[in-house]
């Protein structure tokens, strides 16, 4: 019998677990439900007379920076903890984001993790990689981190309902998967939700219509095909680029005009990078320290006192410096 105070943790089938609740010799128990594996249960008990919680548990939804992230700390930190994601791997928007020319638009090192675990081992082939390249880099981060041990692919979200009494949250997925958790943390990003305008008729349209969100795997074929690209945020900018080399007849079409600056692109070769790893410590942690909580440059003085002369100066001094950018 585990005694007072101390949290154990049973890996039984039910029927096993309901005879051992029921049992006069043990005390009364709170129960949280982990997860599911096989015909099995996950319980976690903690005897009502510890004041200490049973594990800490959570439930992480989305497999982005945000949610691997998590996975990664709260396990340090003690906690009993799943991650679920929507995808079959990990990678958030990026495992989505496949279309030609899809690629982060903050500079490296800005936009990687900062363990030294992963830095020191892993060199990037671009200063603002593609989205393929991304993929990579969370196969790499899986593997080190040994995430997919507590992971959940292909799983929706269908419901998930707070009990006061317990003070627990009760998670279902569609495939019939249940979390009664402490913590449930929602890591689906801004974009998650794709947006298609209720156009008349488009239904009716004789072509191939595809969203950049649900870009095929299979590359379509658009070699000299006539293509049209509605929009230009970042998206439909860095579409434009590339499909623009292959179409036979491309047309751009945009509602209002948006900012485009020069990425500046930087290929690197081998283990080279532009910024040498025995300066990485520093900079993460000088990040810490600023008020964006990443390096980037400001300025001081209000935009509207600027000289046009030193505007311009200055947006294109932004273009060849720049950390975060489109185009």
């Amino acid at each position: 019998m585990t005694p007072f105070g101390v949290l154990s943790e049973l890996r039984i089938p039910v029927e096993l677990f309901n005879t051992f609740v029921s049992s006069p010799h043990i005390p009364a128990v709170s129960i949280i439900l982990l997860a599911p594996r096989d015909d099995e249960w996950y319980y976690c008990i903690e005897h009502w007379s510890s004041t200490r919680d049973c594990r800490r548990s959570a439930l992480i939804v989305g497999a982005g920076f945000g949610g691997v992230y998590q996975l990664r700390r709260l396990r340090q930190e003690g906690h009993k903890v799943k991650l679920v994601d929507l995808a079959s791997d990990y990678g958030g928007v990026w495992y989505w984001n496949r279309y030609p020319g899809a690629r982060v638009d903050s500079a490296i090192p800005l936009y990687e993790f900062s363990d030294p675990e992963i830095w020191r081992e892993w060199s990037w082939s671009q200063r603002f990689p593609g989205s393929e390249e991304l993929r990579n880099y969370f196969q790499f981060v899986a593997e080190k981190w040994d995430l997919r041990r507590d992971t959940y692919f292909d799983t929706r979200v269908t419901a998930a309902e707070w009990n006061d009494s317990n003070s627990r949250w009760l998670v279902t997925t569609a495939d019939g998967k249940r979390f009664k958790v402490k913590q449930f943390l929602l890591n689906t990003g801004f974009a998650a939700k794709r947006h298609i305008p209720d156009w008349k008729g488009i239904e009716k349209f004789q072509g191939t219509w595809v969203h950049p969100s649900y870009w095929p795997k299979e590359e379509p074929d658009l070699q000299g095909k006539k293509v049209a690209v509605i929009g230009t945020g970042s998206t439909g900018v860095q579409l434009a680029q590339e499909i623009s080399k292959v179409a036979g007849q491309f047309v751009l079409f945009q509602r209002t005009p948006n900012l485009a600056l020069p990425m500046k692109q930087i290929e690197y070769v081998g283990d080279e990078q532009v910024f040498p790893r025995d300066k990485y410590s520093k900079f993460f942690g000088g990040g810490l320290r600023s008020s964006g909580v990443s390096h980037s440059s400001s300025s001081t003085e209000p935009h509207l006192t600027i000289l046009p002369s030193n505007d311009k100066a200055s947006t294109n001094n932004f273009g060849k410096k720049a950390t975060s950018t489109s185009g």
